[in-house]
């Protein structure tokens, strides 16, 4: 049990320096000497052991100085604490109860397999039946053939050479690594000398595991014919288990004809960990009358506090692991098939340790709050949290003890618990989550500590336990945040994750919890996704938009549900794929998913719906980028509700689904009823998971996935190479850079592939789906492999349903699944009617007063924690107002930030800052919700391939014919926008429009004649004087301006260190944008790019620009510029611009904020300074 690699070396470096340092030399010596012995009495194994590599095993040296073996890769050992002395007390054990099969024999008469009489299952006697103990015999000094099951460090081959007289000695070794490890310590020398001496004829079966066994007996037995042959197991894997317990059983003649059944996959229950210490089986009974005693004191309190796990054990039996006491009076378990015990002589010292092991060095995962990405960082709770992480960062803990008091751990694995009674004895564990997958472990516990006392103390301190027996993982993190989300998931920040033992099947279980609790804050519904969610669901109900009914798959037919469905993502594997979907597209359902649409219009494939799955407005982005309106409005849109209205306008028809959970969905369906439409439970993270998850709950029988890959062998080629995250096959971005791509899954075509931490969980999602529908789904894609979806190469895809059952299904499911709600009319007065907004205003303030209040002391930021979460739940069950929806995420984190801080530092003004942060957060949150309640998403992504569309549908609406003024140097102007024209020159024509861009360092040097274009876009490095009277001058119609602000030359050094923006006129891309939007916008600003600067130098930079223009009192934030409405016209007709973007109306003063894009990199500020030397 104590396998880890800390508990064996020693703390002290210097020591455990010392130490190693002693032994190197006798590992040399003794590795020359080992193999000068196999090369005298074995040489046919030189070359192998010279061939083996050590690639994540090799040994080791404790701090007691001897020998172990460790695997790196899991950081876990093969031994104990006392190699030596466990191998011995093994040797000692197995040679006086030793496994003997007579090659003559048909089976141990008095062995039986069948159960045990009732009174006895779950009992020692129970074990020893079914194991063959009894019949087990000593281990004679003369062996006739004597069968090893694996080496290890070897040492047990020494004592059985020196100690018998062994005719023929079998050693299998499937792991070559231990092996050679053995050759650095173990003294073969001796050994091969020894049975040299003795004439033992050895047989090293190396990289073998013994599952030849019947043939290698009977290939020995024709040559010297055998009588018998023993069999020692050194230690445990399942191959070796099985043939253990055929030998326990001893029909050889059945073994010869039926051979070995091997059973290599193992439960959480079934597995044993690949050493364990030997014990003395005799000196072990049932749990006695005090251990009996106690079990029933348990069980009554279990019948107060846990009833349902009270009927669970109130009679229960061990299945597979049986409880017994030792003569120290301590409970150990045995494994009922082959004697094997879970612990060594003293189970509660090996908890105790193993308890004092995490202590010195506990685990707290703590919470990923921060948020990495780009597009959404213009939201108030990404700004609130990006300004927060440098709070956070100055109370980072170096590695500490744990902490007297614990506000929450997790305690995975109770074994029989003697852990939990040392940690509760000497820490406050104030929420106490207990899982134990295994059921006979538990049991075991309850004849092994007093659980009565742990209970009523729990009970009397107002603490909280939560208890979870028999789950191997599947449904812990859903049962797990339910608790968490009972108390407040902030809590999760202050949350010890505790392994009490290691169980190599639960491994990905156990990581994929660790994973989603980590991730619950961050991946939460927080302040602007709810906001928009809500706002463009309304927005669609309004519409009168159609929704999936309440259980759809009953409005189809029979015919309906058996046309397949293709499903189509945009891996890499769809560009071999195309084909086929090619060949069956007028057979079936298509459905292109995300950024695949890009792939099949450039195939010609038109697919009958599109899903997309955000609701921001990159979606809008990404679809605009297929550059084709008509093939667009050609196709039906589905997706979930929360979809960005912008985005439905692009497409022929729009059918919406609610995604459970939202937001936006539980606050529409208070009003439409949760009996009338359906919620989507799998639909998340990927669109993909949308549509399967849709098609699925429809009914549809047959599903095939294209390119829906979810990973990638090779991490250059992530999508498929015709979509649009590449151009002339080159990435339009540094995918592998912007995503960790190194996560190793099983492969659907191939052993393995490459993922990221969302296709993994999307793969997860998906596995959820198909196992809660009736579906045949194929996987056609070569990516990760989905369990429960059968893997199907493209060109083997044969389908049975005909065009006109295709386009029934089709005309079914439009019009019989979904429906729009009744009174959808004037649907935006009934939900402003039952969540008032005079409500919401009066609870928002409710918060920011008491974020007014400051701090005193830590037990106030804790009272604090706890007023906000009352103030939340407060709102929601008031049911008068939004704010629950609203800002159940945001508040979750604030809290678990609070929290954080405030159990890591006793720094009030730290605690202070993050008090005055959170309450400018609040402050803007009013201010934006409630001057724009409807507003939409205006995230973007891609900005300069979208605009280019619209540029171009744009100029050839006009005729646009287009001309630059410039100063020398500044001609890449006229290249910007020529790109654009409709015409190859200059010269007016008839029915065309002039437009003509007119720039200059300083705007007094600007000299044209206005009389040369129809419009004349006007720009300069300096603020333009009597900008005012020209602002007021609305006649002044075919004028606009643009101020790109550089009061000083471009100087690289400045730029590099963060003093100045990258502002070159090579970087003027923008000004085309201008030209198309000039007739309601007096002035442009474009946004600025710096590196590695700090806010302060920012706005050192840009106040003069900004308090040039203190007469603004209104202007829209597009995603690449600024747009100052001309005089008479109302900011809100410019929320949308010509080139396909939406804005931010912003009604006050110019923002610094408003002028700042991205900062650059340091590689591509370098990259840029580069190309403007060329």
């Amino acid at each position: 049990m104590l396998k880890n690699i800390r508990l064996h070396i020693d703390k002290d470096e210097e020591k455990q320096t010392q130490v190693e340092k002693l032994t190197a030399a006798y590992i040399e010596s003794q590795y020359k000497a080992n193999l000068l012995a196999f090369r005298t009495y074995i040489p046919s194994l030189v070359e192998q052991i010279n061939t083996i590599r050590n690639d994540n095993v090799s040994i080791f040296c404790n701090k007691q100085g001897q020998f172990n073996i460790v695997d790196y890769g899991v950081g876990r050992t093969l031994y104990g604490l006392d190699p030596a002395s466990e191998i011995h007390e093994q040797y000692s054990n197995l040679a006086n109860r030793a496994i003997c099969v007579a090659l003559n024999s048909k089976g141990n008469a008095q062995y039986s397999d069948t159960k045990a009489n009732e009174e006895d299952l779950g009992a020692l006697s129970d074990a020893l039946s079914i194991s063959g103990y009894d019949y087990r015999e000593e281990l004679p000094q003369h062996i006739e053939t004597l069968v090893v099951l694996g080496i290890g460090l070897g040492l047990h081959i020494g004592e059985l050479v020196k100690n018998h007289s062994i005719e023929n000695l079998v050693v299998y070794e499937p792991e070559l690594q231990y092996f050679k490890c053995s050759i650095f310590c173990n003294k073969w020398d001796e050994i091969l000398s020894i049975a040299n001496e003795k004439g033992v004829r050895l047989f090293f079966q190396l990289g073998k595991d013994g599952r030849n066994i019947v043939n290698d007996i009977e290939e020995l037995n024709e040559h010297f014919s055998l009588n018998q042959f023993h069999v020692y197991k050194h230690y445990n894997i399942p191959v070796f288990d099985s043939i253990e317990k055929a030998c326990i059983q001893g029909d050889w003649t059945r073994l010869k004809r039926e051979g070995l059944n091997f059973n290599l996959s193992q439960t959480p229950v079934d597995y044993v960990p690949r050493w364990t210490q030997s014990i003395p089986i005799d000196s072990y009974q049932d749990p006695g009358e005090a251990a009996q005693l106690r079990r029933e004191r348990n069980l009554e309190a279990l019948k107060k506090y846990f009833p349902a796990i009270y009927k669970t054990f109130k009679n229960y039996k061990a299945e597979v692991w049986v409880p017994v006491e030792g003569d120290n009076g301590e409970i150990n378990v045995l494994k009922k098939s082959n004697l094997v015990s879970w612990y060594g002589l003293s189970p509660r010292q090996e908890c105790n340790l193993n308890f004092e092991n995490f202590s010195e060095q506990p685990n707290k995962d703590g919470l990923i709050l921060g948020y990495k990405g780009k597009k959404l960082k213009k939201y108030l709770h990404y700004q609130f949290v990006n300004r927060t992480e440098t709070l956070l960062k100055q109370v980072e803990q170096e590695e500490g003890t744990l902490p007297e008091t614990l506000k929450s751990l997790i305690l995975f694995g109770v074994g029989v618990g003697y852990q939990i009674e040392t940690m509760l004895e000497k820490h406050n564990v104030e929420k106490l989550f207990i899982c134990e997958p295994n059921k006979d472990f538990f049991h075991a516990s309850l004849y092994a500590i007093k659980w009565d006392e742990i209970l009523a103390d729990i009970d009397e301190n107002e603490g909280r336990l939560y208890i979870n027996i028999g789950d191997d993982g599947t449904n812990l993190f859903k049962d797990l945040l339910n608790q968490f989300y009972s108390i407040g998931p902030y809590i999760l920040a202050n949350t010890y994750f505790y392994q009490s033992y290691y169980n190599s099947v639960l491994v990905s279980a156990i990581a994929q919890l660790r994973e989603q609790l980590q991730v619950v804050i961050s991946m939460g519904e927080y302040f602007d996704h709810a906001r928009y969610g809500i706002a463009q669901t309304t927005e669609m109900l309004d519409r009168q938009t159609p929704f999936m009914r309440k259980s759809p798959s009953q409005y189809l037919s029979f015919e309906d549900k058996e046309v397949p469905v293709f499903i189509i993502g945009n891996g890499p594997s769809l560009d071999d794929a195309i084909d086929s979907i090619r060949e069956w597209r007028e057979h079936v359902i298509v459905v292109s998913c995300g950024t695949a649409l890009s792939s099949l219009h450039k195939h010609g494939i038109t697919p009958d719906f599109h899903a997309e799955i955000e609701q921001n407005r990159s979606t809008f982005d990404w679809c605009c980028r297929v550059d084709d309106f008509n093939y667009l409005k050609n196709i039906s849109l589905i997706s979930v509700n929360g979809i960005h209205p912008d985005t439905c306008d692009l497409f022929k028809d729009v059918f919406i689904a609610f995604k459970d959970g939202e937001s936006s969905t539980v606050s529409a369906l208070e009003i439409l009823g949760r009996e009338n439409f359906e919620e989507l439970r799998f639909a998340f993270p990927t669109v993909s998971n949308l549509a399967v998850n849709l098609f699925s709950k429809l009914g549809m029988q047959q599903l095939y996935l294209f390119g829906v890959d979810l990973g990638f062998y090779n991490k250059r080629s992530h999508h498929s190479k015709n979509s649009s995250y590449y151009i002339d096959g080159k990435e339009i971005y540094d995918y592998e850079a912007e995503n960790n791509t190194s996560i190793v899954v099983p492969g659907n075509f191939r052993k393995t592939v490459f993922t990221k931490y969302e296709f993994k969980m999307s793969k997860t999602i998906i596995e959820q789906s198909l196992a809660t529908n009736s579906v045949s789904c194929f996987n056609c894609s070569d990516g990760a492999k989905v369990a429960g979806a059968v893997p199907l190469r493209p060109d083997m895809v044969l389908v049975m349903s005909t065009p006109q059952q295709c386009s029934n299904a089709l005309k079914s499911i439009k019009s019989n699944a979904f429906s729009s709600f009744e009174d959808a009319t004037g649907y935006k007065e009934t939900f402003y009617k039952r969540y008032r907004l005079d409500a919401l205003e009066n609870e928002l303030s409710t918060f920011i007063d008491r974020a007014r209040e400051p701090f005193s002391t830590v037990a106030t930021v804790d009272n604090f924690i706890h007023t906000q979460k009352e103030l939340v739940f407060a709102s929601y069950k008031g049911k008068k107002s939004l704010l629950f929806y609203l800002l159940y995420g945001t508040v979750n984190y604030a809290n678990a930030l609070f929290s954080k801080l405030s159990s890591a530092s006793q720094n009030m003004e730290l605690l202070e800052q993050t008090r005055e942060e959170w309450l400018k957060t609040l402050l803007d949150i009013k201010e934006v919700y409630l001057d724009n309640v409807s507003a939409f998403d205006v995230a973007s992504s891609c900005v300069h391939n979208r605009e280019s569309v619209f540029l171009r549908l744009w100029a050839k609406s006009k005729n646009a014919v287009f001309s630059a003024i410039v100063e020398d140097n500044y001609e890449c102007l006229d290249t910007f926008i020529q790109e654009y024209a409709v015409f190859d020159n200059n010269t007016k024509r008839e029915s065309s429009t002039s437009y003509q861009v007119v720039f200059s360092e300083q705007p007094y040097a600007i000299d044209y004649d206005e009389t040369l274009s129809d419009y004349s876009l006007i720009g300069a490095y300096a603020p333009f004087e009597n900008i005012i009277t020209k602002a007021s001058n609305s006649y002044s119609r075919n004028e606009s301006y643009y101020v790109w602000y550089m009061p000083r030359p471009f100087d690289a050094s400045c730029f590099l260190s963060g003093d100045m923006p990258f502002i070159h006129s090579t970087r003027q891309h923008f000004v085309a944008g201008f030209l198309c939007n000039m007739e309601h916008v007096f002035m442009f600003l474009p946004k600025y790019e710096f590196t590695g600067s700090s806010l302060e130098q920012k706005a050192r930079y840009l106040e003069p620009l900004i308090d040039s223009l203190s007469w603004v009192d209104a202007y829209v934030e597009y995603a690449r510029y600024i747009a100052i409405p001309r005089a008479g016209v109302d900011v809100n007709t410019l929320e949308c611009d010509n080139i396909g973007s939406r804005g931010k109306v912003v009604r006050k003063k110019i923002q610094l904020e408003s002028l700042l894009l991205e900062d650059l990199s340091a590689d591509k500020a370098e990259l840029w300074l580069e190309k403007i030397k060329t």
